[in-house]
């Protein structure tokens, strides 16, 4: 989400409030780079969704895995027939 900001008009109430030009002008530069994101790091929901599935799917195969491991080493020890 972006937030209109007037970058003159902050510097101009900075600048106003006894802060020096350079200060004012930097203060705004920095406010600005921390409210606009990233773009490449976004992601959309329906990106977000296929990798929560695709992780759901990982975790479930290694489950199954790790489940059918577990029968083989019951029936070895002869533990379940």
């Amino acid at each position: 989400m972006s937030i209109a900001f007037d970058r003159m008009e902050f510097v101009k109430a900075l600048k106003g409030s006894s802060v020096s030009d350079e200060q004012a002008v930097d203060i705004a530069e920095a406010l600005k780079k921390a409210q606009d994101p990233n773009v490449e790091e976004l992601v959309t929901k329906d990106q977000l969704d296929a990798r929560l599935s695709e992780m759901e799917n990982r975790l479930t195969m290694r489950m199954l895995a790790v489940a059918g491991l577990i029968i083989a080493a019951l029936k070895l020890l002869q533990i379940v027939p």
